[in-house]
C-alpha cells in the first residue's frame, strides 16, 4: 500500500510539472487589429518634454564625451507594409526616442507584424570632426533595424535592447546628410524576448514598444576605433609599468 501510495503521488508530481512549461510559454492570442489604448492623463514630467529637450544626457554617463551629437528629436515617420518600397511621402512626425504606441511620440498607433516603420531626418556633421571616424549609435530599436546613411545601406541590427553602432564615415558628405531607418517589430507573433508586450494588451500584458525607443547620436572617433570599441586603442594586448 505504501509502495501504491508513492507511485500515486510520483506520477501526480510528474504531470503537474509536465505542465509547468506549457503555461508558463502561454500568451494572449493577437487581436485581429492591434490595440493602442489613447488617453489624456499625462504626468507633469510627460507635459513638459518637447523635441528641443528630449532626452538631452549623454547616454552612457561613466564614458561622457565633450563632442557629440545628439539625434534626438522630431524625425519623418511612415507605416507601410513589408516588402513595399519605401514610401515616396512620409506620414508625419515623430518625435525619438518615444516608441510608435506611446503618448510622447506624437504618433500612438499599433505597429502590426507586417508592418515596417520608415524614419528619416538630415543631420550635418560639425566640421571640426574633420579627419576622423564618425559612428552612428542607437540605444535601442525593437526590435529590428536596418538603416541607411545618404541612400547606401551601412547594416542592420537584430534585437530590441541593446546598443549597436556603425561607421557612418563612407557614406558621408559635405552639408546636409539623411537617414533613413526601417523597422520590424513582430511583438507577440515573433519568438523574440519581449517581456508581456502583446498585441492585444489586457489584464496583466502591456502594450507594445516598437521602434526607436533610446537616444540616437553620433559621435567623432579615432580612425583605429571601430564601432563598440571606444577611443584609439587597437583589440590586443595593453601593457603599463608601474614604479612605486
Amino acid at each position: 500500500m505504501a509502495f501504491f501510495r508513492t507511485a500515486l503521488l510520483l506520477g501526480t508530481t510528474l504531470s503537474f510539472a509536465s505542465g509547468v512549461p506549457a503555461l508558463a510559454q502561454r500568451t494572449v492570442p493577437a487581436a485581429p487589429d492591434a490595440i493602442v489604448y489613447k488617453t489624456a492623463l499625462t504626468t507633469k514630467w510627460g507635459r513638459e518634454v518637447t523635441p528641443e529637450n528630449a532626452w538631452r544626457s549623454y547616454p552612457r554617463p561613466q564614458r561622457v564625451r565633450d563632442r557629440w551629437l545628439n539625434l534626438n528629436g522630431q524625425w519623418d515617420y511612415a507605416i507601410a507594409k513589408a516588402g513595399t518600397p519605401r514610401p515616396a511621402q512620409m506620414q508625419g512626425k515623430i518625435l525619438v526616442p518615444f516608441a510608435v504606441e506611446s503618448k510622447l511620440s506624437g504618433v500612438q498607433r499599433p505597429v502590426l507584424p507586417d508592418d515596417r516603420i520608415w524614419y528619416r531626418r538630415s543631420f550635418a556633421v560639425p566640421a571640426d570632426w574633420a579627419g576622423q571616424h564618425v559612428l552612428l549609435n542607437f540605444g535601442a530599436v525593437d526590435y529590428e533595424a536596418a538603416v541607411w546613411v545618404n541612400g547606401a545601406y551601412v547594416g542592420a541590427h537584430k534585437g530590441g535592447s541593446a546598443t549597436f553602432s556603425f561607421d557612418i564615415t563612407a557614406h558621408l558628405r559635405s552639408g546636409d546628410n539623411e537617414l533613413v531607418v526601417q523597422v520590424a517589430d513582430p511583438t507577440s507573433d515573433g519568438v523574440q524576448p519581449r517581456g508581456k508586450q502583446t498585441l492585444a494588451p489586457q489584464g496583466i500584458w502591456y502594450t507594445p514598444v516598437s521602434g526607436i525607443w533610446q537616444t540616437v547620436w553620433l559621435e567623432p572617433v579615432n580612425g583605429g576605433a571601430k564601432p563598440g570599441q571606444r577611443g584609439g586603442v587597437k583589440a590586443g594586448h595593453l601593457r603599463r609599468a608601474l614604479t612605486i
